[in-house]
């Protein structure tokens, strides 16, 4: 989470948008929002408690990171933690590039 909090601050301006889907229950809002405060994450989190989000986009394994190109087309989804270095790697796929 460390890791896309990181790109979505260095990337925001550019239009980069992230989403952070957790699969855990409604009830547990509160949760995932303390989790979220507590890493001082401003990106969206989301719940999908039913898997619906997570069959749409394939995800089997999480954590899991999906690269949607502003067309929205997936052009990757990387299956485990994610680095920086991996993250910036992907992100150059999406992302305009300057100049």
């Amino acid at each position: 989470m460390v890791v896309l909090q990181a790109a979505y601050e260095a990337h925001k301006a550019a239009g980069l948008a992230i989403l952070a889907v957790s699969q855990d229950q409604q009830d547990r809002i509160e949760t995932v929002r303390a989790y979220g405060a507590a890493l001082g994450l401003t990106f969206l989190l989301l719940l999908d408690p039913d898997g619906s989000v997570a069959v749409l986009y394939s995800v089997l394994f999480l954590p899991s990171t999906v690269f949607v190109h502003p067309s929205g087309a997936v052009v990757a989804v990387h299956f485990g933690p994610i680095t920086q270095t991996q993250m910036e790697q992907h992100l150059k796929a999406i992302l305009p590039q300057p100049g």
